[in-house]
């Protein structure tokens, strides 16, 4: 609330929904009541397709946000997920960014017979290849790969990895992770807003964790 505060909004509700629902409908009403002028969505999977889809229905006029995009929500909330806005660092397999990207969509292509998914596969794939790297790193430095305390010493000596996300086409993008959290402490992250039953979505904005760098898409 302080966020929100400090950059003149307020939070007017707040509505917990079941992992996995399909009928929004008693909070959707709640939510018209309230007659907020943004919804961010805290659910994923098909869940904000199911949602949109009944809002839209049910006439509620506030800007919808989610926080992933998948889809299986599109096939779910169809022309209804036009205007849909969500944020997230999202994998364009039609424009990979950097080399890697590029190398990761290649080969998945050709062992899978698709295009990679938006969001869970890039990121398994440059978990993994992290963790290689931290691998690499231990042994050559002669510690045990087994050792999480031999793992935390490379980590510790250096937290940044090569990324799918970000970049540019003759350099490779990188994450890092923070020394204490072992969470991400930077990630290309943007604004986007769907193309209602198509997949596809449009740039809005750009930013970093904690919106570092924002910077909206002229």
């Amino acid at each position: 609330e302080s966020i929100l505060a400090s950059n003149g909004q307020k939070l007017v509700a707040f509505y917990p929904a079941k992992i996995g629902a399909t009928d929004f409908s008693s909070i959707i009403a709640k939510l018209k009541a309230a007659d907020p002028d943004v919804v961010q969505l805290s659910i994923w999977g098909p869940d904000p397709g199911y949602f949109t889809k009944q809002a839209r229905a049910a006439g509620l006029r506030a800007q919808i946000i989610g926080c992933e995009y998948t889809p299986t929500a599109v096939k779910v909330a169809q022309s209804a997920y036009d205007n849909y806005w969500f944020g997230m660092d999202i994998f364009d397999f039609k424009n990979p960014p950097n080399p890697l990207s590029k190398f990761f969509v290649d080969v998945y292509t050709k062992k899978y017979g698709q295009p990679p998914t938006m969001f869970y596969s890039p990121n398994y794939f440059e978990t993994t290849l992290a963790f290689w790297d931290l691998a690499r790193r231990v042994a050559k430095a002669g510690g045990d790969i087994n050792k999480g305390s031999d793992l935390q010493k490379q980590l510790l000596a250096n937290p940044t990895f090569a990324s799918v996300y970000g970049g540019d086409s003759s350099t490779v993008g990188t994450f890092v992770l923070d020394e204490k959290t072992h969470t991400l402490s930077t990630r290309p992250l943007g604004l986007f807003k769907a193309k209602g039953a198509t997949i596809g979505f449009t740039p809005l904005a750009s930013f970093d964790i904690g919106a570092k760098d924002f910077k909206a898409v002229a």
